[in-house]
């Protein structure tokens, strides 16, 4: 007889102490309890086959099972799911952020946008989108700068998302 069933176990991808704490519950048998009238039960366990979700994250049933001395059992299945709520670290761009109006304006540009990259601890890859979200011109005297302020979005496998929103790109007139 099973008195209470086995608890499912949910962890954050990437977690220092996940190691330790699938160890604790596959130790208590997923926190299933079962009892026998006439002999002691002895309890074991089987990992199914896990499930990928996104990212790095899955979904694995645990099959615990109790046995008395006869050999009498029941089981039960629990999951050990591993889930990511955490967005991604953004990454300010990494290239020069300006350049002389006369100079490769549309490379130097490209090469500034392409070098903001999110980190992410349970995703292989983070995506990054960009917006322009205001330009401002100034003159001082015959020298034009113009100032292009943009937004970054970094978003997982997972659909978690962090912004980086004040990143400028100067054009100047040399």
């Amino acid at each position: 007889v099973i008195m209470s069933e086995p608890t499912n176990l949910t962890l954050e991808c990437g977690d220092a102490g996940n190691a330790a704490a699938i160890t604790a519950w596959t130790m208590a048998n997923g926190n299933m309890l079962a009892v026998d009238a006439c002999d002691a039960v002895t309890y074991s366990f089987t990992a199914g086959t896990s499930e990928t979700l996104c990212g790095m994250t899955s979904s694995t049933p645990y099959t615990f099972t109790a046995m008395d001395a006869c050999g009498n059992s029941i089981s039960a299945v629990a999951y050990l799911n591993t889930i990511d709520t955490t967005a991604p670290t953004p990454g300010a761009p990494t290239t020069a952020n300006s350049v002389a109006c006369d100079g490769a304006v549309g490379v130097t540009l490209n090469a500034w946008l392409g070098s903001a990259i999110g980190t992410d601890n349970c995703s292989a890859t983070v995506a990054t989108t960009y917006s322009l979200i205001e330009t401002v011109e100034s003159c001082d005297g015959d020298n034009t700068e113009i100032i292009y302020t943009y937004a970054f979005v970094f978003t997982d496998e997972c659909g978690n998302a962090s912004s980086l929103v004040t990143s400028n790109f100067t054009v100047f007139d040399d």
